[in-house]
């Protein structure tokens, strides 16, 4: 399962992306939807799980939020993955300079700096 990941590593042309739907890939997926893997990944528009693992429609269900931080709703979608969908491989996926998570430090360290000469419960719980 995993090798089916790292086939933009094996030197293929761009006439052999799997990417792209064809009509018999339409008529694959009428009667369901079968991935093999399941990716927890970014919601920034520039990484595309499909693409980066060159991967066609109906292969990897693909769960995107800002900074791939996980949430009930995240955590469901990827277990009905798995109960469901039959999936046996969960990938987080991240990438450089994500603005979510560089939002989040500077947030962070934002709360830090007001915080260190404060003796306040309140202020190092977060209230």
């Amino acid at each position: 399962m995993l090798g089916s990941l790292y086939s933009l590593s094996d030197g293929f042309g761009v006439e052999d992306f799997r990417r792209f739907v064809t009509a018999s890939d339409r008529l694959r997926h009428l009667g369901g939807q079968y991935p093999f893997a399941s990716i927890l990944g970014c919601a920034d528009s520039r990484v595309s799980p499909e693409v980066i693992f060159d991967q066609g429609q109906g292969d990897l269900f693909v769960v995107r939020v800002a900074g791939q931080v996980v949430g009930e709703f995240e955590i469901a979608s990827l277990e009905y993955s798995v109960q469901h969908l039959g999936v046996k491989l969960i990938l987080v996926m991240g990438h450089e300079n994500c603005g979510a998570v560089k939002a989040a430090i500077s947030t962070f360290a934002k709360r830090l700096d007001g915080c260190a000469s404060s003796q306040s419960n309140r202020c190092w719980l977060g209230t």
